[in-house]
């Protein structure tokens, strides 16, 4: 959401993705498997299209084929043909994503608060849901 606001507010989204990939790097989340929440709230954020980039491949890290292609070590290789790699901001980052791949837990979670009803309709054009797993929270 606070990509959507800042976009709103005039920033350009190709300095937000760096911005996001910078922090996403500096936190090493490919490297300690971390999971990356992107939370939309009751907005649908164009993941397709505005929010994509080389600098920062939204919908590769959505879809578990491209990620499941450089998970671990012995998966790292096919990490220089993945779009992954352009994330690296230096030589050190490619390095290690070369060699050691993504950690086998990283995962990524979309969380929205649209209801059980209404989320296709607003999300179907912004967000690749043929890669995404719906799940309705329960209180029981």
């Amino acid at each position: 959401k606070k990509l959507i606001v800042d976009k709103a507010k005039g920033s350009k989204a190709e300095d937000l993705l760096e911005e996001e990939r910078d922090r996403f790097m500096s936190l090493n989340c490919f490297k300690h498997g971390s999971t990356v929440v992107v939370r939309l709230a009751n907005t649908a954020c164009d993941l397709k299209g505005t929010f994509n980039s080389e600098t920062f491949p939204t919908l590769a890290m959505l879809d578990r084929t491209a990620v499941g292609k450089v998970l671990g070590p012995d998966n790292a290789g096919n990490m220089k043909t993945s779009p992954f790699l352009k994330m690296a901001r230096s030589p050190d980052e490619e390095l290690e994503l070369t060699c050691n791949g993504i950690s086998e837990s990283f995962t990524v979670v979309v969380i929205s608060q649209f209801s059980e009803e209404d989320y296709q309709e607003f999300l179907q054009n912004m967000i690749p849901l043929d890669l995404l797993q719906p799940m309705k929270p329960s209180t029981e």
